[in-house]
């Protein structure tokens, strides 16, 4: 006897028989019993007599293999195995995400997955969020943003007191929570559902967006998770707040990619940031925003000392070091570095960049006495 949604079941008295007539059928009566929730029916006695069988969320997951055959055996298709891995990573193995996926993909889209498609959104509205109350679907929604999350994060983020009564509800109806650390209770979202709230989130009013990833930007800045508290700042355009969060980072170039986010007219007031992201930019090749950098800083009096290393930086990136192109940095401009108003990490960038080029120069074993006396920095850098 199979009994499918059996999550629908609410009435009371209907689960007591259904109980009772479970615990007193005979041997030759197998029940299979399918829910998204966890089963409001006493199996005590069937677990000691070992007569139950659960298949878990974990067990229903498909490996790589078995989303290969599924894909090409199953919903016939001819995607490739590296197409098929993706969408299985992306997926978490929930083989309602896998067949969702292909139905909108083809394998020309393989670096853009569509992972949203309006399969997925109509089967996740109506089988999801259609049947929540207005407080698990605020809550869901509005927690999206977190790439993490707990009971603590979720009061401060929505101003409630009851987010652990929320959060087991979810749990108990398996709603696509993933435990990072159950000990601490420390949650995710699947990917999948994780990105259909997200679009669910941005049709809210543009100042309800503003006011829950500012709240979210200073509840990770509490936490020193100084990395997701920029991800929401940065997400509201932010970008005072979020320089003084990469200040915080000292030396550590893990601020760089997120002063790449950052327009260049918010930084203009901090060379040293400046320094970096020029320096970040310029390692990852994308030289028509150094040229930019170098542009906007030009213009200012106050870079007037820096914009000719600047400029010669660029010059080494385009190997513009032709005889009549050679842009000349003397030993005295070299020198100007230690003078700069900019910290230790920004100094010992402009060093590191320019000293071995400037090796070519007639001033060979001044230039290099000077580059190694300079790159010592001192301990608190």
């Amino acid at each position: 006897m199979i009994l499918d949604d059996f999550h629908n079941i609410k009435d009371s008295y209907l689960l007591e028989t259904i109980e009772d007539f479970i615990k007193y059928c005979g041997d030759n009566v197998h029940f299979v019993l399918l829910s998204r929730e966890e089963l409001p029916i006493y199996f005590g006695d069937l677990i000691m007599a070992d007569r139950l069988l659960e298949i878990n969320e974990e067990e229903l997951k498909f490996s790589d293999e078995e989303s290969k055959a599924f894909i090409k055996n199953t919903l016939k298709s001819n995607l490739e195995d590296v197409f098929i891995s993706k969408i299985n990573k992306l997926s978490e193995g929930w083989v309602g995400g896998l067949q969702l996926i292909t139905l909108s993909n083809n394998k020309e889209s393989i670096s853009k997955i569509n992972i949203v498609n309006k399969y997925m959104i109509d089967y996740l509205s109506k089988e999801i969020l259609d049947g929540l109350t207005e407080v698990e679907r605020d809550f869901l929604i509005k927690t999206s943003v977190l790439s993490y999350f707990n009971e603590d994060i979720c009061n401060k983020l929505l101003n409630i007191s009851n987010s652990r009564e929320i959060i087991d509800t979810l749990l108990e109806k398996n709603l696509f929570l993933i435990s990072i650390d159950e000990e601490k209770g420390i949650y995710r979202y699947h990917n999948i559902f994780s990105e259909f709230l997200k679009l669910q989130f941005i049709k809210n009013d543009k100042k309800i967006i503003q006011v829950v990833h500012f709240a979210a930007g200073e509840i990770f800045e509490g936490l020193y998770d100084l990395e997701e508290s920029l991800n929401h700042f940065l997400a509201i355009e932010k970008y005072e707040r979020a320089l003084k969060i990469i200040e915080k980072f000292g030396g550590n170039q893990k601020g760089w990619p997120f002063l790449s986010k950052i327009p260049i007219e918010f930084i203009l007031e901090n060379p040293s940031l400046l320094i970096q992201k020029f320096f970040y930019l310029y390692c990852s090749g994308e030289l028509d925003k150094c040229k930019d950098i170098y542009n906007k800083a030009a213009m200012r009096k106050d870079y007037d000392d820096m914009k000719k290393i600047l400029k010669f930086t660029l010059a080494i990136a385009e190997n513009n070091f032709g005889d009549d192109k050679l842009l000349k940095v003397d030993l005295e401009t070299f020198e100007q570095i230690d003078s700069f108003n900019i910290s230790y990490i920004s100094k010992a960038i402009l060093y590191l960049v320019i000293s071995p080029f400037l090796s070519i120069s007639e001033n060979y074993k001044d230039v290099n006495a000077v580059s190694y006396t300079h790159l010592t920095l001192p301990t608190k850098a």
